[in-house]
């Protein structure tokens, strides 16, 4: 345990809810006991989150006790939630190593940017993100290139428009996702897995590096990063993947090969 964070839960010590009644809290080490918590909370193999519930009614962080829990649907055992839910002191020692020492597993854009809009967001260091994807998002007019499109997904592309529909929706949750997880700042790992339809690869590949345009902004200095795509490299083209993602290690695990 950093240097650093034992002094935060020394400083905690002094609070209004630092449970001096109790030996746990007052008798026990900081060391000791952040051992224990790392015990509980820290889980062995990445942990599957998924959201339920309407959209505004979405949380995946852990509240403050007395305020509510968390929606969460498919945590792998619930003993990670149990301790930090127990008083407010447990839970200002336990998030940062809930957060902070698990790898979270993740197959919707939606919870990507909600675990980075909340309490945890400084916290989080890896992530395992693995997407099932169809029709390639459609950046806006001013970020795609000049030059012709002559096949039928280009005319596709066309016929939907810009105009507020499904195209640009799909295309602000492609990079507001992207840049949600920019504002991790203490990410370390992070392992992305894009599987494409078929019906749709040629899509992803001609425009391959206009749509992973957002990813270059990710990963900061000393940060891993993994690539999976589904997709042969379009060798006509000069940039892709390999070359724009500066500190990835990208792998094509084309489909039917």
């Amino acid at each position: 345990m950093s240097t650093l964070l034992t002094r935060r839960h020394r400083r905690r010590a002094h609070l209004p809810n630092s449970q001096a009644q109790s030996l746990l809290f007052s008798a026990l080490p900081v060391e000791l006991r952040l051992h224990i918590f790392g015990l509980v909370v820290v889980h062995g193999s990445p942990i599957p989150l998924a959201a339920e519930g309407p959209r505004n009614g979405l949380t995946l962080t852990l509240q403050t006790p007395g305020i509510g829990g968390p929606q969460v649907k498919a945590l792998r055992a619930t003993r990670l939630l149990s301790l930090p839910l127990t008083c407010a002191r447990a839970h200002a020692e336990a998030l940062p190593l809930l957060y902070g020492g698990n790898t979270f597993s993740v197959g919707d854009p939606a919870v990507v940017r909600l675990l980075a809009a909340g309490v945890g967001a400084l916290l989080l260091r890896r992530f395992d993100i693995s997407w099932t994807l169809s029709n390639p998002p459609s950046p806006p007019p001013t970020a795609r290139s000049q030059q012709p499109k002559k096949s039928w997904t280009a005319s596709l592309w066309r016929n939907w428009g810009h105009r507020g529909g499904k195209s640009s929706k799909e295309w602000r949750e492609w990079t507001e996702t992207w840049e949600a997880l920019a504002r991790l700042e203490r990410l370390q790992w992070l392992r992305v897995e894009l599987s494409v339809s078929p019906f749709w690869t040629s899509g992803w590949q001609e425009r391959e590096a206009e749509i992973l345009q957002p990813l270059k902004n990710v990963l900061r200095e000393g940060a891993h990063g993994e690539l999976n795509i589904t997709w042969e490299r379009d060798v006509q083209r000069l940039v892709a993947a390999e070359e724009m993602l500066n500190g990835w290690v990208v792998d094509r695990q084309v489909k039917g090969l």
